[in-house]
C-alpha cells in the first residue's frame, strides 16, 4: 500500500513538471512555429522556377553560322597573345568572342606574383572590343532578353557594394530595373554581356522568408545557434507533451480494461445462473454407483 502511494506521488510530480515545461516552452515557441508555418507555406505554394525568374527572360537558341565569323582566330591570337581560352557566343544578333586573358601582377616587394584572369568581349565580325559594355549596349541586351512589357525605370552600373540579391563574383554588372508589380531587375555582366541573374519582388519575399525560416537574418545559413537552440527547445516540448499524453491516457486505458474485465465476469456469472443443470451434467452419477455397490454386497452375503 505504501509503495503504491509513493508511486502515485512520483507520477503526480512528473506530471506537474511536464505540464509546466510544456506550457512555457510552447509559449516561447509559439512565435517561431507560426513563422515556420507561414514562411514554409509561401515557399511551397509558389513555383520555384518562377521564383528563380526563369519566366523573365527568353530562352534564345540561336545557331552560329561559320560564315558569320569574319575575324580569324590567328588574327585574334596576334592581337591578344596571352589568351588562355575563348568561346564563341551570340550577343543579341551578332557573334562575339569571349576571351580569358591571363595576366600577372607583382605583389608587395615583388617576391611573388599573382595570376589574374581578365575577361574580354570582342566582336567576331569587326574585331572591335566590346567590354566593358556601355550603358546603351547593356540596355539593348536586357531589352532583347526581357519577356515583360514594363518600361525601364533605371539603369545602373554596379562595380562595388553588391546588393543582397546579387553575388559579388558577377561584378561589374549593369542593373536594369523595369516598372511593374513584380519589380523585375535584369543583371547584365559588363564583361561578358550575358544575363548573370534576374530578380523580382516574389524572389525578394522568398529570400526574406527563407531567412526567417532558418532564423538567420544576415547570411541565410542553416548552421546558426538560434536555430539549434529552437530545435532543442522544440524536442523538449514534444517530449514533455508525450509525457502528459501518457499520464492522461493511462487512467482511461486502465479504467476501460477494468470495465471490460468486470463485464466479462458478470456475463459469465449470469450465464452460469441461467444454466443451473450445466454443472450437474458434468458431475458423475453417485446414486448409481452407491446402488451398484449395495447390490454387490448383498449378493456376496447370500453366497
Amino acid at each position: 500500500m505504501q509503495n503504491k502511494y509513493k508511486q502515485s506521488k512520483r507520477n503526480k510530480s512528473w506530471q506537474q513538471l511536464s505540464r509546466i515545461w510544456h506550457k512555457w516552452l510552447m509559449v516561447v515557441l509559439g512565435v517561431p512555429f507560426l513563422i515556420w508555418a507561414i514562411t514554409g507555406l509561401y515557399m511551397v505554394a509558389i513555383n520555384i522556377h518562377y521564383i528563380h525568374g526563369n519566366s523573365l527572360v527568353h530562352n534564345h537558341q540561336t545557331k552560329i553560322a561559320p560564315s558569320d565569323i569574319r575575324l580569324p582566330i590567328i588574327e585574334l591570337a596576334g592581337r591578344y597573345p596571352n589568351i588562355q581560352s575563348f568561346t564563341i557566343a551570340m550577343l543579341i544578333d551578332k557573334p562575339v568572342y569571349q576571351l580569358t586573358i591571363k595576366s600577372s601582377e607583382k605583389h608587395g616587394d615583388g617576391s611573388h606574383t599573382i595570376n589574374n584572369n581578365q575577361t574580354l568581349l570582342v566582336d567576331a565580325q569587326t574585331g572591335a572590343q566590346l567590354s566593358p559594355l556601355s550603358k546603351a549596349l547593356a540596355l539593348a541586351v536586357a531589352e532583347h532578353e526581357y519577356t515583360g512589357e514594363g518600361e525601364v525605370t533605371s539603369v545602373e552600373l554596379i562595380a562595388e557594394n553588391t546588393p543582397f540579391e546579387l553575388s559579388a563574383r558577377h561584378l561589374p554588372v549593369w542593373r536594369i530595373d523595369y516598372q511593374g508589380l513584380d519589380g523585375a531587375s535584369i543583371y547584365v555582366s559588363a564583361l561578358t554581356g550575358q544575363v548573370v541573374t534576374k530578380r523580382h519582388n516574389y524572389w525578394r519575399v522568398f529570400d526574406y522568408f527563407f531567412r526567417f525560416h532558418l532564423m538567420d537574418y544576415q547570411d541565410g545559413e542553416a548552421d546558426n545557434q538560434l536555430l539549434f537552440a529552437t530545435i532543442i527547445a522544440s524536442l523538449l516540448a514534444v517530449f514533455s507533451g508525450m509525457v502528459l499524453l501518457y499520464f492522461r491516457i493511462k487512467p482511461r486505458m486502465t479504467s476501460r480494461l477494468k470495465s471490460r474485465m468486470t463485464l466479462r465476469m458478470t456475463s459469465r456469472k449470469e450465464f452460469l445462473v441461467s444454466k443451473p443443470n450445466l454443472r450437474q451434467d458434468h458431475q458423475p452419477n453417485t446414486d448409481f454407483v452407491h446402488s451398484s455397490s449395495a447390490q454387490q454386497g448383498e449378493s456376496h452375503a447370500v453366497d
